[in-house]
């Protein structure tokens, strides 16, 4: 948590330095059309995003110590905006994060965790604040987050590849899934556009949460007395805004 809260410190002092670099910019544009209305597409790189996922019960349960769920991500999103109405769809999806943890629950031993998440929903919002450069937006939403899990287990054991279809490696859990449904809140926050067709930074800062605790399942065989989480997760995303503008026509006389 602390070393998120950091990291997101770091972020919000970039969007300083590149709010003074556009408000220097902006005044090269006398006077700002209006455009209150048009589409966007926000891309999301896979590096300056912060996404730490949380699942209490499993890290309990394997006695997870010194875990880390912060994992790399791609995201799309699709929208428009109306006045001050927004609604978009949303895509995530991250790549397999490998950490490396001691488990009480092993006997000390070490272990190891592949995680991985993708989440996908639909939002709207509305504009709070419209300045000459800046526009700041709160949006919730909601969606499906579907997390995947493997642990490992490192091991000496000679194993015959012919037997790998019959017999289950050693030191390998099955892949284990959790799919439930959440809800998410965001500030966004995004620049003014200047021309009908404008391509600039945007970011975003919230949180997903399940909408009730749902037990980790898998798709090769039944568990039982599986464990139950309702998945929380933090992000801080930095994207390129492509949009389409256009100016409210004024009404006939």
């Amino acid at each position: 948590m602390k070393t998120f809260f950091t990291l997101l410190a770091l972020a919000f002092s970039l969007i300083g330095r590149a709010q003074i670099n556009l408000d220097t910019d902006s005044l090269t544009v006398p006077k700002i059309k209006d455009y209150n209305r048009g589409t966007y597409f926000v891309i999301t790189p896979i590096i300056g995003n912060i996404n730490a996922t949380f699942m209490p019960n499993m890290v309990r349960i394997i006695d997870a110590k010194n875990f880390s769920s912060f994992n790399d991500i791609a995201a799309y999103r699709m929208g428009f905006v109306f006045n001050k109405f927004k609604m978009e769809i949303n895509l995530v999806s991250s790549l397999v994060a490998s950490s490396s943890f001691s488990s009480g629950a092993k006997n000390n031993q070490n272990l190891e965790i592949k995680y991985s998440f993708i989440y996908g929903g639909l939002s709207v919002g509305r504009v709070l604040v419209r300045s000459r450069n800046s526009v700041w937006s709160i949006l919730g939403g909601i969606g499906v987050f579907e997390s995947s899990l493997l642990l490992l287990q490192k091991t000496n054991t000679n194993f015959n590849f012919n037997q790998l279809l019959t017999t289950p490696p050693p030191g390998q859990s099955p892949l284990l899934k959790h799919i439930s449904g959440c809800f998410e809140i965001s500030i966004e926050h995004t620049y003014r556009p200047k021309k009908a067709t404008s391509f600039g930074p945007s970011f975003a800062l919230g949180v997903r949460r399940g909408l009730s605790s749902r037990s980790w399942e898998s798709e090769y065989l039944s568990l039982q007395n599986a464990p139950t989480d309702r998945v929380t997760q933090l992000f801080f995303n930095s994207s390129f805004m492509i949009s389409n503008n256009r100016v409210r026509k004024p009404k006939q006389p």
